[in-house]
């Protein structure tokens, strides 16, 4: 995990983490990161509109654009968007 800057199994970090493979989300018929992330504790996916449209992603009930998006620690939120938030549709 990125969050301690070294390698860390999740069961020692300091807060509940959520790790969704695809292979997991495929084997459960979600065939997007939206519906991946609907079953994540804590988060909400809400699309404006039917595939491919955007989705905005709230986590605790922050604002969407408060919700940082990392792949393989990497930050994938769009710099483009307003508050540089991260697209899920």
């Amino acid at each position: 995990m990125t969050a301690t800057r070294s390698p860390t199994p999740t069961r020692y970090l300091p807060a509940d983490v959520t790790i969704v493979s695809t292979e997991s989300a495929f084997s459960r018929g979600q065939l997007t990161i939206a519906q991946a992330l609907e079953e994540t504790p804590g988060l909400s996916a809400v699309p404006s509109g039917g595939l491919g449209q955007q989705t905005s992603l709230f986590v605790g009930g922050a604002n969407s654009g408060h919700t940082l998006m990392l792949y393989d620690g990497l930050r994938i939120n769009d710099p483009a968007s307003p508050n540089s938030a991260f697209d899920a549709g």
